[in-house]
């Protein structure tokens, strides 16, 4: 937690200066055009904040109420003992959600900036010139369509950017995050198979012994892990389904020039592509999740065959 609240304490230059970019962004979209709302954004943070507060809050009282842990403590003592245990985990927990909250605005974006292309492509394809193959049809592209899409492109470009800048500044909270959840799932899914098999387990880790409380904290754990990489992957998602917006309209139009320019667009936003590395270890994507999952899965076959060995 410490780590987590200094490395938020000296981003927060960096934060404010996204939020600046974001909101640079936010208005040149409008003038595209594209309609942005942040209701759906608004009632996603309060449900997440309900979801890990909440969890954090049934993990603690189910493991109070289930255990001996209150028997030897004072009322003060309690109290006190669930203020340092309870305030530090969910205040990390919650720390997530700025990374989530931030990377929505760019996915958001990436959506304005899709629905402004498909929105064009259709009105291209109601015209009564679709498809301008005929020379006697007068061409479609001009060059009021050509700045509209090399401005779009360029928006892409923008938004990309900031959400690359979103990930460097959080790039050590979600590596501490991942590196911290998949020891600790190893370790206790490990001592979950030793609790049911009624052997020794070390102290600090008795609270196996309560199977419900510790699957429960499994799932738990992995789901914060695992939903952060969905959001990010969310956003790569979005922001490459803007060369097939483009695409669209070249097939709408039908003439060489746009699809001269379109093929150039698309190629710039082909290396543009994001990708959000964590201190240069793994990604944020889709594919990461299946990678964790393995290797969670690996090291506990693992350390179950030293037991069945004997070389616990």
């Amino acid at each position: 937690m410490i780590i987590i609240v200094l490395t938020n304490t000296f981003n927060q230059k960096h934060v404010i200066g996204s939020l600046r970019r974001l909101k640079v962004a936010e208005e040149k979209i409008i003038a595209e055009g594209g309609t942005l709302s942040y209701r759906g954004l608004f009632w996603k943070i309060i449900v997440l904040v309900l979801i890990l507060t909440g969890g954090e809050i049934i993990m603690m009282v189910y493991y109070m109420l289930t255990t001996n842990y209150m028997a030897s403590l004072s009322p003060l003592g309690a109290i006190s003992s669930w203020f340092w245990i309870f305030y530090p985990i969910t205040l990390t927990s919650l720390a997530r959600l700025w990374f989530i909250a931030l990377m929505a605005i760019p996915e958001m974006f990436f959506d304005a900036i899709n629905s402004i292309l498909t929105t064009t492509g259709d009105a291209l394809e109601a015209l009564e010139e679709f498809p301008a193959r005929k020379l006697t049809k007068e061409p479609i592209f001009n060059e009021f369509l050509g700045q509209k899409l090399l401005r779009m492109c360029q928006l892409h470009g923008e938004v990309g950017k900031i959400s690359l800048a979103i990930n460097h500044v959080f790039h050590v909270e979600n590596l501490l995050a991942n590196i911290f959840t998949i020891l600790l799932t190893v370790t206790l899914m490990y001592f979950i198979y030793l609790a049911a098999l009624n052997q020794q387990i070390p102290p600090l880790f008795r609270s196996v012994d309560n199977m419900t409380l510790s699957v429960f904290y499994v799932i738990f754990g992995l789901w914060k892990v695992f939903y952060v990489i969905f959001v990010a992957s969310e956003v790569k998602r979005k922001a490459q389904l803007t060369g097939s917006c483009l695409h669209q309209i070249a097939v709408a139009v039908d003439e060489v020039p746009c699809y001269r320019l379109i093929n150039q667009l698309s190629i710039q936003i082909w290396q543009q592509r994001l990708e959000f590395p964590v201190g240069g270890f793994f990604l944020l994507d889709m594919s990461t999740i299946g990678a964790f999952s393995g290797a969670i899965l690996v090291y506990v076959i693992i350390l179950i065959q030293f037991n069945l060995a004997g070389g616990t």
